[in-house]
């Protein structure tokens, strides 16, 4: 039973005077999925900086069963990360017709420029105390996570500032070693970003940010598409990290859900060939995934049930993100963030806070 948006009772009998039912036939109910790192779909992307690009990225993650995302940004100038800023910051409290904007995930410019990945080394810069700040008072009480490299100068007394202000630190795009990441856990920071992409590898005598992200306390993002990780990669994190720890992301570019052909990613041209989108220089620029496609293909690759895959998508990002208490699973007391299954795992329906976002009762 559903009330004001809440789960307020599972299995009981309920008065036929109160009840409005939805019926569905062969198909599963799941806790609503969690997406932190999610750069874009159909199109559009969070550098964007409009409620259009933004409804419409939270509009298909709906439909892939998503029920809360992080919109992702990208290195690139003050104004345009700004501008980026000010729209996610607007739209948070609005209702919207798709997944609930949770807040946002930023994943440069405090990155170092070896480890770059697709981002643009012409707007990484060192990390700045002014810009966490400026960062946090657009926001405002929304959840931030700031993806950021340790070992750049400065990153020290940042990362501590940023702690301290309420922002949710991720390691990612380093070459810090293994001592110096595992050193972070101790002020604060809880994850690493997609783990194995822009780091150093593991190496048997020199382990890196890899290493501290497999034997530390971290949370790590895991893409689980065959792509950025072999699938018997994806079963190693799995099986070292455990479902608790590993949390499943897309970090979907604006190509996903459309065709192969030419798009951008942080102000640069990206190509899709295959559904595998690259810069012209050959390095991965984000992915085609979605959230679903993941808990399919780490229950191919892993052979885990679909109750542990889906938790890894549901779940621990709540925990991560510190909002387990409200949603995240199927529990009295939580927010009615559903997802309807058919059993191919395709959605059929999404529900935020009790109002269907897509689809419709069979």
């Amino acid at each position: 039973m559903i009330k004001d948006g809440y789960i307020q009772d599972i299995g009981s009998n309920i008065p036929e005077e109160d009840k409005q039912v939805l019926q569905f036939r062969d198909c599963i109910a799941a806790p609503g999925l969690i997406d932190i790192h999610i750069h874009g779909c159909m199109g559009c992307d969070t550098m964007d900086g409009t409620r259009i690009s933004l409804e419409t990225i939270a509009a298909f993650a709906a439909s892939r069963g998503v029920t809360a995302l992080l919109p992702t940004t990208m290195t690139d100038s003050p104004i345009r990360l700004q501008r980026a800023l000010e729209a996610i910051a607007a739209f948070i409290y609005k209702p919207c017709r798709g997944a609930r904007i949770a807040g946002v995930h930023i994943e440069g410019p405090f990155i170092n420029e070896r480890y770059r990945g697709a981002h643009n080394r012409a707007y990484i810069r060192p990390p700045s105390i002014d810009e966490v700040d400026a960062i946090a008072d657009i926001m405002g009480k929304a959840h931030i996570s700031v993806t950021m490299a340790p070992e750049l100068e400065k990153a020290s007394a940042v990362m501590d500032h940023a702690l301290a202000r309420g922002l949710r630190l991720s390691i990612g795009h380093t070459g810090a070693d293994y001592d110096m990441v595992m050193s972070t856990a101790k002020r604060g920071v809880i994850s690493i970003t997609h783990i194995f992409n822009g780091m150093k590898p593991l190496h048997h005598r020199d382990p890196s940010a890899a290493g501290a992200a497999l034997t530390g306390p971290f949370y790590v993002e895991l893409i689980a598409d065959g792509i950025h990780n072999h699938p018997a990669v994806v079963d190693m994190v799995i099986k070292i990290k455990g479902i608790d720890k590993t949390i499943l992301v897309t970090d979907a570019m604006m190509a996903t859900g459309l065709s192969d052909g030419q798009y951008e990613l942080g102000g640069q041209k990206a190509y899709v060939k295959n559904g595998i989108a690259r810069l012209k220089e050959g390095n991965l620029a984000g992915s085609t995934l979605t959230l679903i496609r993941a808990v399919k293909n780490v229950m191919k690759f892993t052979g885990l049930p679909l109750e542990k895959a889906l938790k890894m998508a549901s779940l621990t990002p709540a925990r991560a993100l510190g909002i387990d208490n409200i949603t995240g699973s199927l529990a009295v007391g939580k927010r009615a963030d559903i997802v309807i299954l058919k059993e191919d795992l395709e959605p059929v329906l999404t529900m935020v806070a009790g109002n269907i976002v897509f689809g419709r009762a069979l």
